[in-house]
C-alpha cells in the first residue's frame, strides 16, 4: 500500500492509541479495540499487534459479522415478537454455521454476505407478518407466505432457510 507506516504513525489518533495501550487505559485485546471508534488506526495497530503475535489472530468477517449482528438484534429491541426468534436463528444457524467455516485463510465473505440477506429479509418477513396480519412466526399459515412471497421482489425468497430452520427446531 502507498501509505507508510511512518505517516500512519504521525497521526493523532494514532498517537492516543499508543499512549492508551502505553498506560494501559486500553487494554491489549480484541475487544477493547473494538469498542473503539472505528477507524483505519485503530485497525491497522491491531493488524500489528495480531501479526506481531501480541494479539491472538481472528478472522476479521467473523468479527465484523458478529458485530453488525449484535447491532441489528439491539436494534429490533422495541419489537420483541422479531427480536427472538431473529436472535435465534441468527445465533444458532448462521453465527453457528459461520463460526464452524471460518479457517486461516479462507474468506467467509459469501457466506456472511448470505446471512446477512437472510437475516435481513426473515426480519421483512416478520415485521409484515405482523403488520398485515397481527401474527408472530408462530401464526403463520400457507396463504400468509404465498400472499408475502407472490407480492414483492424475488430476495423475499431468502426467508426459506429461516422457514426450514423454523420447522426443524
Amino acid at each position: 500500500r502507498p501509505e507508510s507506516i511512518y505517516t500512519w504513525m504521525r497521526g493523532t489518533n494514532t498517537k492516543e492509541l499508543l499512549t492508551g495501550l502505553g498506560t494501559r487505559s486500553i487494554a491489549l485485546t480484541h475487544e477493547s479495540f473494538d469498542a473503539l471508534p472505528a477507524s483505519r488506526s485503530v485497525e491497522y495497530l491491531r493488524e500489528l499487534l495480531v501479526h506481531h503475535g501480541m494479539l491472538p489472530a481472528r478472522d476479521r468477517q467473523l468479527a465484523a459479522f458478529e458485530a453488525w449482528l449484535t447491532a441489528r438484534i439491539q436494534d429490533l429491541s422495541e419489537t420483541p415478537h422479531i427480536q427472538a426468534p431473529i436472535e435465534r436463528f441468527a445465533r444458532w444457524h448462521h453465527l453457528n454455521r459461520l463460526r464452524q467455516k471460518a479457517s486461516p485463510g479462507k474468506s467467509l465473505n459469501t457466506a456472511v454476505r448470505s446471512a446477512k440477506q437472510e437475516i435481513t429479509e426473515t426480519g421483512k418477513f416478520l415485521a409484515w407478518l405482523h403488520a398485515e396480519h397481527g401474527l408472530a412466526i408462530q401464526g403463520l399459515r400457507q396463504t400468509h407466505l404465498n400472499q408475502y412471497l407472490s407480492e414483492g421482489p424475488t430476495t423475499r425468497y431468502a426467508i426459506r432457510t429461516f422457514l426450514v430452520w423454523q420447522i426443524k427446531n
